[in-house]
């Protein structure tokens, strides 16, 4: 079984928070960030690592609400 690929180093803070996550640094300089084997897909995006995980929490929020049976 290969190695899961490590987190970029500016993650290393978060990395255990957000296990099932991958994230990376596009070219346009944002960091985005993908659950990983999330039907249907869920990416988001930010402009530093704090801001990248405040999103991971909001769309895990969205995710538990649309999951609730009550909704």
């Amino acid at each position: 079984m290969p190695d899961e690929p490590q987190s970029p180093s500016w993650w290393q803070p978060y990395a255990a928070e957000f296990p099932n996550w991958q994230v990376w640094r596009a070219a346009n300089r944002l960091l985005y960030a993908r659950k990983i084997n999330a039907t249907p897909p869920v990416v988001v995006r930010g402009e530093d690592p704090v801001d990248l995980r405040d999103e991971i929490i909001r769309a895990q929020s969205k995710e538990l609400l649309r999951l609730s049976p009550d909704s």
